[in-house]
């Protein structure tokens, strides 16, 4: 297992998967489902790699460099209470978890290879379900803020293929524990997809404009559910019109889904 920098090719190496393997999925992999770094690799030997892995019990472990093998966080495998998204943010990592809860863990010291690590609920999602359309939720930082987007779709035919109409941003207040709305990300604009979000100053990229949400679709609500919208698209958050970016695109590949990079780790 190897963390690869896209554009350098520059790998670095990963303990194996096999001490997270566990008897009851029964599977010869392991899952993993979202990936998140504390900082850069390219600029610092000083960071945390963290996992969040497995089916259908969802846990979390870290790595270090210089670890020759994962460290778990068993306090926090609980069964079918999937991690949608998890983001490190100062110094703490931020979990949605169950979708409507935020939560918050330290992260463990490198001087302890068994952590028990408590987990602080934030703040309850609260007036945000949606039953009769569809949903995902991300947690980014924005200009040193957290956060929580909404992604509302509704099905459109039959088919199950679902179209997305709107995206609503809340920042988060860790220490009042409430979520307020917003309705602008001023200069920058966020990617968001099934692994790890980001958000960029539009001024260091061509052709990024500001105050959008690039987004794609749920591969794997494709492999699940069968939903082939394959949607990729720029939301305009100010007029909240949306601009589809995968024309001419057809097909889909299991094996390597729609991905967002950036030019550097």
């Amino acid at each position: 297992m190897t963390l690869l920098h896209p554009f350098s090719r520059v790998q670095i190496q990963l303990p194996p998967p096999t001490g997270l393997r566990d008897e009851e999925s029964k599977r010869p992999y392991v899952t993993i489902n979202h990936v998140v770094l504390s900082a850069s690799p390219s600029v610092t030997t000083d960071y945390v790699l963290i996992i969040c892995y497995g089916r259908p019990t969802y846990r979390l472990a870290l790595w270090r460099p210089g670890d020759l093998c994962w460290t778990k966080i068993p306090t926090l495998e609980e069964t079918y209470a999937y991690y949608h998204m998890i983001q490190y943010f100062n110094g703490q990592l931020y979990i949605n978890k169950g979708r409507w809860l935020v939560s918050a863990i330290d992260i463990p010291e490198p001087s302890n290879p068994q952590p028990i690590v408590k987990q602080r609920e934030v703040v309850q999602m609260v007036g945000l379900s949606n039953h009769t359309n569809q949903s995902a939720h991300f947690l980014i930082e924005v200009s040193g803020e957290l956060l929580f987007v909404q992604q509302l779709m509704i099905v459109k035919d039959v088919a199950n293929v679902s179209k997305t109409y709107k995206f609503r941003l809340f920042k988060i207040d860790a220490i009042k524990g409430e979520a307020e709305e917003i309705k602008s990300l001023g200069d920058k604009a966020i990617y968001v997809g099934c692994n790890a979000s980001i958000a960029i100053d539009c001024s260091k990229f061509v052709g990024v404009k500001p105050n959008h949400i690039y987004f794609t679709y749920d591969w794997t609500r494709v492999y699940t559910e069968g939903d082939d919208s394959r949607e990729i698209g720029a939301y305009n958050v100010e007029d909240e019109t949306i601009e589809p970016l995968n024309q001419g695109i057809s097909g889909f590949n299991i094996v390597s889904p729609a991905i967002w990079v950036t030019p550097s780790f």
